[in-house]
């Protein structure tokens, strides 16, 4: 063997030792297969290969054309509207004998007890008590009998309720006519007597029995109507 040929073949060790072994996960390269070959089926003639003629074909300067002006789209000159939400409407309270007509706010549970410490002069609904109108339970409302001294509340005057007048409690687009059906009293803790099981009924509840030693109302006064048709609200 020739110092060249040894030469090549110590250089070929030394580049596979460095480059390692090949993975076991590498695709096999294929086998190259032969390159077809035509079969010509007779022999050409040889003939004498002319000389290649030179044509040199003149320049010609091609005539410029005028770029399109694409003009740009004119951009809005005013802004979008904004979306505004489509607004809740709370549901309302109205007693025609009493002239009252207010709005219903919602009056949640804190520590355990409902929070009316914020309710002043508005009527409340009591959160876990019946939702609507034909709910599992009867709708309960509250509101107070005085929001200062000498300053009466929205419910001041539901005790003058006969059996017979009438309640509308407006809701989701329709009006709830309701008619008193009787009048009760409860203690402050029994809180029991406000989940009753008859989604037709509403209750007005708010304070009563002023004690005036320990300045407190004592008791609850509840009203009961119960409800005998619907009309959409105007």
């Amino acid at each position: 063997m020739s110092r060249t040929a040894a030469a090549f073949l110590a250089a070929l060790g030394l580049l596979i030792s460095a480059c390692g072994a090949i993975p076991a996960t590498a695709a096999s390269r294929p086998a190259r297969t032969a390159v077809p070959t035509w079969t010509l089926p007779f022999r050409l003639a040889e003939t004498a290969t002319p000389a290649p003629t030179t044509v040199r074909a003149a320049l010609v300067s091609p005539t410029p054309t005028a770029a399109t002006r694409v003009e740009p789209t004119a951009l809005p000159t005013e802004a979008p509207p904004a979306f505004s939400p489509t607004p809740v409407i709370p549901p309302r309270l109205i007693i025609p004998y009493l002239k009252l007509d207010r709005d219903v706010e919602q009056v949640g549970i804190a520590n355990g007890n409902w929070d009316l410490e914020h309710l002043g002069d508005e009527v409340g609904w009591l959160a876990t008590t019946g939702e609507h109108p034909g709910d599992d339970l009867a709708v309960v409302l509250v509101g107070h009998v005085t929001t200062a001294p000498g300053t009466y509340g929205p419910f001041a005057g539901i005790g003058q309720l006969e059996y017979g007048e009438q309640i509308v409690y407006r809701w989701a687009g329709q009006e709830y006519v309701y008619e008193v059906r009787g009048q009760s009293r409860a203690d402050e803790a029994d809180v029991q007597r406000l989940y009753v099981p008859d989604g037709n009924q509403l209750l007005l509840v708010t304070c009563s029995s002023f004690d005036y030693f320990s300045m407190l109302y004592t008791r609850r006064l509840i009203i009961t109507a119960e409800w005998i048709g619907t009309t959409a609200s105007q």
